[in-house]
């Protein structure tokens, strides 16, 4: 990764110490990108744009083959933008607004999730050839983030009968929101087979197996849904894809704050700082953030903050923003 530091002097840009710096490092998406491919090569990953719908990340997934979860109409053009295959962006928001739903289709996207038939009755109305995506509740299980809005009941599904079908769903797809453990990936892999079974009944060829997202480790997540969907796909060609959510750029992104002020002039260990950002501005409530690291201490830049802690150079610190 290169950056060009004179960009971003103080001599060239006067309001250099009052501005945040994000930096992103291409090559570890790239990096997760093969990481993906390699110990899960028949499951697409799809990127959540709401993650960061950054340009150079966007164009790095493009040209890296990804595909894209959108939840807006303002998603679905900054991806297609960069030049995205709109057969591989899916429409994954809950309840589509209405003009959201013509404008994607306008714009070529035909994959859309629903788990209402309210929302079901409304695609059919306002998207000429959707293909259908059928989100299942799995249950928040161990995850850190419960969506219990999202997705319908077994129940649900089996009073659909086929009167309250039409032909928009003869190509329908399954989809599941899983939970963050092995176990959870697995119930919901078998919970999705069995709708497909259902479906079967009901005379609808399932072709699509969406697993959802999720924030858990990558090894535990990988074996689980390797191991699952062999077993229980084996038999049933069927093609796979995930909503990634923090996978791509959770490590990628790296980012230089202004500290404007000290509120109390605690001494080490332990030290509180204003910044220039807070909780409503870039580090949203509900992220989940490395750190922070103070990374430049009496003009020393300290590149690998984790090589001072044994110095007692890097201390735990309070950040406030800005209120």
């Amino acid at each position: 990764m290169q950056i060009d530091a004179s960009a971003t002097s103080p001599a060239t840009s006067p309001a250099f110490n009052d501005t945040t710096v994000l930096v992103t490092d291409v090559g570890q998406i790239y990096s997760q990108y093969r990481q993906w491919r390699e110990h899960l090569p028949t499951i697409e990953p799809f990127y959540a744009v709401k993650c960061n719908p950054a340009p150079v990340i966007l164009e790095t997934l493009v040209r890296a083959s990804a595909g894209f979860d959108i939840a807006s109409a303002w998603e679905v053009d900054q991806v297609r933008a960069t030049g995205a295959d709109p057969a591989k962006v899916i429409f994954a928001n809950p309840a589509k607004p209405v003009s959201h739903l013509s404008h994607t289709a306008a714009m070529g996207v035909r994959l859309l999730t629903f788990d209402l038939i309210g929302e079901l009755r409304k695609i059919r109305a306002h998207h000429p050839n959707p293909l259908l995506v059928l989100r299942m509740a799995i249950g928040a299980g161990h995850a850190r983030m419960a969506l219990d809005t999202v997705g319908c009941s077994a129940r649900a599904q089996c009073s659909w009968r086929p009167s309250s079908w039409d032909s928009t769903l003869s190509a329908s797809h399954s989809m599941l929101e899983g939970g963050a453990l092995m176990r959870a990936y697995t119930k919901a892999v078998i919970k999705a087979r069995s709708v497909f079974t259902m479906a079967a009944e009901l005379g609808f060829q399932m072709t699509l197996l969406d697993v959802g997202g999720g924030d858990s480790t990558f090894a535990d997540m990988a074996t689980a849904l390797r191991d699952s969907i062999a077993r229980e796909f084996a038999t049933m060609p069927v093609r796979v894809i995930a909503e990634l959510r923090r996978y791509f750029v959770a490590h990628t992104c790296h980012v230089a704050v202004n500290v404007i002020g000290q509120p109390t002039p605690d001494a080490p260990p332990h030290q509180h700082l204003r910044l220039h950002e807070g909780a409503f501005s870039l580090f949203e409530r509900g992220s989940y953030p490395r750190g922070p690291y103070v990374i430049v201490k009496d003009g020393e830049i300290m590149a690998d903050p984790h090589k001072y802690v044994g110095n007692g150079q890097v201390f735990p610190t309070t950040c406030f923003g800005q209120t």
